[in-house]
């Protein structure tokens, strides 16, 4: 290759060469790596060389010098000048460098979590808190049971009626002792203002502890309880994710439950999202608050939910000691592992689980984030969400995407299938036509990635009819079986067990619904079998309980993305990715089709994997990929994809012959190109080739055509050259892994004629 030198060691040069160098020495240009003394046929001065490969292309900008100097060397003069530039004025050490990112030109601000320090206000579909940290200090901060918070109702612009202020007073006496009953003293001994603003937007209600105060768009009994239970944590509000939020939540259900009123929406966590709350709780949900707040507070609000069942005293010791460290320490508001290690001293188990593993599983806790494309399909109807999660947590909605969308039977057998396209906000609705059914459903939706990789998520889900599974109790699904039968009884009470049997893989126990508490429930398989049983704590409304293998399998990889026809010995890369139910890292085989395998290592679930082979025979291959699991799952074979394998060579495509001069020396230079069969340059061709001089002598040479399928070989004389024609002829052409086929020789001889 050309290397770039000063210019005052290219000027060197130019005099050594010229002062230094006698004349009847003969320099010449140096040799590459590549050729091959050359073997001359009669006793002629003069050398036939092979030049280096010339180098990459230069984008120049207008007005760059470009300077050819002695022995092939290169100068850019603008890139001398920059030399020089950025020598009179290095960095300075020690000065930082401010990077602003930014998305539409408007700043990316921190990561949510950290929301404290920025007086970000977060959105919600319900009812929700804003914070600063400049209020951090202005309350009194001593954990006491005399903590208490005293209510007014200014509300200047939009003032109470009498019906609503006497409504409102009756809620708040009624409200803040049942929730102090269970969710402990107040952080601060304040008083909490209460007023009405229609205008605002986006919310049912907002808390402002900056103020001390919550803001209603209309009365209603549910918002007061959930932003009273904001108030109880005013300026200790938890930004840790899966917390503030949906414990407020949680809080508001069971207050209304405990006045004996009905919730408008979410009686006794009777929402869909919260009754299916094992069919949410994946990877998708993790960090989800940033693009559909409901699903975030219905889904977090059951965690503390079950823990409160269990032990209803767990949600006042919690705040207790939570209050005792941030006081001292704010900054345990936003750290994960702290408040983690708090709920972890005040309870142990959970559903029958030691508190560190159960916590593990709730992806709603899961405040890390992984980028990934992330589809989430419905349970309980046909629809879903599509989004991008970047690694700080911010989403991406996949506007106008196409998805694939199928639905099977208990059997596995397709009832329908089709495509949808998501709205700007990354969701879609789509209606199969089902046939009359009564059995699980496995709904399937995937979409190709802008980064080539397959998106899939699927669900197990109950169905009759099209009936609204809302009139179930305790109901499920079995995945892996048809039939069996499931019973549930009170942890501790084996005597009031309750069954029902398993048909085309699905049950329901009607007389659970109105059960609250934790249940035991077991599977049986039909005709004997290892009993699968599971823990689970519930409120007095419809809850789904699926039974899953321990390890299930990964889904089939997508098929298989490459080059629909290659050359004989050319290698190929093909690319697939699959994900797996569990999360597992997933391990690829591809099975080429001619007898060999390839094997990856193993990849996150859902990364794309990608390999390499060359076919050595002509013909059609059927490449497809198997997924399997880091606890050895493995998926079905992919769709196979079809590769046609040809029969390649290579050949000699021109010849092109110039003359040129440096100084006192003259060349003739012959540039020979080699292709395969479809016109494509090939590298690493080695050609050999004579030069026929004007006196008949000969001078042979060969070398390895470079990545342009080129090669240049130079014949050299100092002085002048002699005159008459010079021909050219390729002798032979070998490569490492393709035949040279001399019949599709474009030419094989060229000549030039020297006056």
């Amino acid at each position: 290759m050309k290397r770039l030198l000063p210019a005052a060691a290219a000027l060197a040069a130019i005099v050594l060469a010229g002062i230094l160098a006698p004349r009847d020495s003969q320099p010449r240009p140096a040799r590459s790596a590549a050729s091959v003394a050359p073997a001359a046929t009669a006793d002629e001065p003069g050398t036939l060389e092979v030049l280096p490969e010339e180098a990459p292309a230069r984008t120049l900008a207008a007005g760059v010098d470009f300077v050819e100097a002695p022995g092939g060397i290169d100068l850019d003069v603008a890139a001398l000048r920059a030399l020089r530039i950025e020598r009179l004025a290095p960095p300075r050490e020690g000065r930082c460098r401010l990077i602003v990112l930014t998305k539409d030109g408007v700043p990316v601000r921190p990561d949510r979590d950290r929301a404290v320090a920025f007086n970000v206000t977060p959105t919600s579909e319900n009812a929700t808190a804003t914070f600063t940290a400049s209020n951090a200090v202005n309350n009194s901060a001593a954990v006491t049971a005399a903590n208490e918070l005293t209510f007014t109702y200014d509300s200047p612009t939009y003032p109470w009626t009498p019906e609503e202020l006497s409504t409102l007073q009756s809620w708040i006496g009624a409200v803040y002792p049942l929730l102090k009953g269970f969710y402990g003293a107040p952080a601060y001994d304040i008083s909490i203002n209460v007023r009405k603003d229609p205008t605002i937007t986006g919310n049912a209600g907002v808390y402002v502890s900056a103020s001390n105060e919550f803001i209603v768009k209309e009365l209603k009994l549910d918002v007061v309880a959930h932003e009273m239970a904001h108030a109880f944590h005013d300026d200790a509000i938890l930004y840790v994710c899966g917390y503030e939020e949906p414990m407020a939540r949680a809080a508001e259900v069971e207050v209304l439950h405990l006045m004996g009123e009905v919730h408008p929406f979410d009686d006794h966590h009777s929402y869909p999202y919260d009754a299916r709350y094992e069919a949410y709780n994946k990877r998708a949900l993790s960090r989800f608050a940033s693009y559909n707040s409901l699903l975030y507070y219905q889904v977090g609000s059951y965690v503390w939910a079950k823990i409160h069942y269990e032990n209803p005293g767990f949600l006042s010791a919690f705040n207790q000691e939570y209050y005792s460290k941030f006081y001292t320490t704010p900054s345990v508001s936003w750290d994960a592992a702290a408040v983690r290690a708090i709920v972890e001293a005040n309870v142990s188990t959970v559903e029958g689980q030691a508190v560190p593993a159960w916590y593990d599983a709730q992806w709603v806790l899961n405040g890390s984030s992984t980028a990934a494309y992330e589809l989430l399909v419905k349970n309980e109807d046909f629809a879903l969400w599509y989004f991008y999660r970047d690694a700080s947590g911010g989403v991406t909605k996949m506007a106008n995407a196409t998805v694939e969308w199928l639905v099977y039977d208990s059997n596995s057998v397709l009832l329908a299938s089709g495509t949808v396209v998501t709205t700007d906000w990354g969701v879609a609705q789509f209606y199969p036509t089902l046939p009359a059914y009564k059995g699980k459903l496995r709904v399937v939706v995937k979409a190709t990635a802008p980064d080539g990789s397959v998106v899939v998520d699927s669900t197990w889900r109950n169905y009759d009819n099209g009936l609204d599974i809302q009139t179930y109790g305790l109901f499920g699904v079995v995945v892996g079986a048809n039939a069996g039968t499931v019973t549930a009884h009170p942890a501790g009470d084996p005597s009031a067990a309750v069954s029902a049997t398993v048909e085309n893989g699905q049950y329901d126990i009607a007389s659970l619904k109105s059960f609250r508490g934790t249940l035991v429930v077991t599977y049986a398989p039909a005709g004997g079998g290892t009993p699968t049983v599971r823990t689970v704590t519930k409120d007095s409304s419809s809850y789904f309980v699926p039974f899953v293998p321990s390890n299930a399998a990964p889904y089939a990889p997508s098929t298989p993305v490459g080059p629909s026809a290659v050359n004989a010995n050319a290698a190929a890369t093909f690319t697939t990715s699959a994900t797996d139910p569990d999360g597992d890292e997933i391990q690829y085989t591809f099975d080429w089709g001619d007898g060999s395998t390839s094997t990856t290592d193993y990849l996150a679930s859902g990364t794309i994997a990608s390999a390499s082979h060359a076919w050595t025979e002509a013909g059609n291959y059927f490449v497809k990929v198997l997924a399997t699991d880091s606890k050895g799952a493995s998926s079905f074979w992919s769709v196979a994809k079809t590769v046609g394998i040809e029969s390649s060579y290579v050949c000699v495509n021109s010849i092109t012959m110039w003359t040129a001069k440096w100084l006192w020396w003259k060349y003739v230079r012959i540039k020979v190109t080699v292709v395969d069969q479809a016109g494509k340059p090939v590298a690493k061709a080695d050609v050999t080739g004579t030069l026929i001089l004007p006196s008949g002598a000969k001078k042979s040479g060969h070398g390895l055509t470079g990545s342009t399928g080129t090669i240049t070989f130079q014949y050299s004389k100092w002085g002048s050259l002699p005159k008459g024609t010079y021909t050219f002829v390729v002798e032979k052409v070998s490569h490492p892994n393709l035949p040279y086929d001399e019949s599709k020789n474009v030419e094989t001889k060229e000549s030039l004629t020297v006056q």
